[in-house]
């Protein structure tokens, strides 16, 4: 029996498909890509938008195309992160892990020197390649509680402060007002009389915005409220889900690179 055999047996007796069984690095690549334009260009179907939705409220932190790639992957997939990730949690992978993208950044030099403008290095290309990280049910080690257990109508404690936080981390401020704040103004409005549940969803979509995502902020909303125990309705599929799923995505990072949510991990 040759290593191609026992390879092919060894995999069919896997459950659950992983692009890290090709062998092949450019063709493993090549397959991810598809699966990711495939996957942006059915968000039309209202099936597929729920789904990417549910995915982007569970994986905050990654890009449009990673959540499609772990939805493909390992459906059933709650938490992700890589093996350093892990292994500061005092857990380590003990099944086969998914397959991701992460940027390889090329930045320009001159003579062996990296060219620098306005303080940042000058990026010259931009390429992806494969990665790997585990689901929690993939790892084995000290156990992980769920911070919370069910979805709360209401806004779990805490939450309206740390929204509060993330405005400010993008230079806005949150006032209690009786009606909406004037445009000019860097302000984020609290209307009297509102419920903690109305204040949070309307916050969380109002921070959207602020953080770049107009067209994505009902999608940046229910993902952000959702991550963190708010029980709340997903938005209907847009004229254009693949600038509304990027715009999002594109703030939620943006935000969670600067704001530490209490409710999510």
């Amino acid at each position: 029996m040759t290593a191609a055999t026992l390879r092919d047996d060894f995999l069919a007796t896997r459950p659950r498909l992983s692009f890290n069984d090709i062998p092949d690095r450019n063709a493993r690549l090549e397959r991810m890509l598809s699966v990711v334009h495939t996957g942006l260009d059915g968000l039309r179907l209202p099936e597929e938008w729920t789904r990417f939705a549910r995915g982007l409220a569970l994986f905050p932190h990654l890009s449009p195309a990673n959540v499609l790639l772990i939805l493909h992957q390992h459906p059933d997939a709650t938490w992700v992160a890589t093996h350093h990730g892990w292994g500061a949690l005092e857990r380590v992978p003990v099944e086969r892990g998914i397959a991701v993208l992460i940027p390889a950044v090329r930045y320009r030099r001159i003579h062996g020197r990296t060219v620098w403008d306005g303080g940042r290095p000058v990026v010259d290309e931009v390429r992806h390649r494969p990665a790997t990280v585990w689901d929690y049910t993939s790892t084995a080690g000290q156990h992980i509680p769920p911070l919370w257990e069910e979805p709360s109508d209401d806004p779990l404690d805490g939450f309206i402060d740390d929204l509060r936080a993330a405005a400010a981390a993008v230079g806005y401020a949150v006032e209690a007002r009786r009606d909406e704040a004037p445009e000019s103004r860097r302000v984020l409005a609290l209307i009297h009389g509102q419920s903690d549940r109305d204040k949070a969803t309307k916050l969380a979509r109002d921070l959207g915005r602020a953080a770049g995502a107009r067209e994505g902020a009902d999608l940046f909303a229910y993902a952000l409220c959702t991550a963190n125990g708010m029980r709340v309705p997903r938005p209907e599929v847009p004229e254009d889900p693949q600038a509304v799923a990027v715009a999002a995505s594109s703030a939620l990072r943006r935000i969670l690179r600067r704001t530490t949510f209490r409710w999510m991990r």
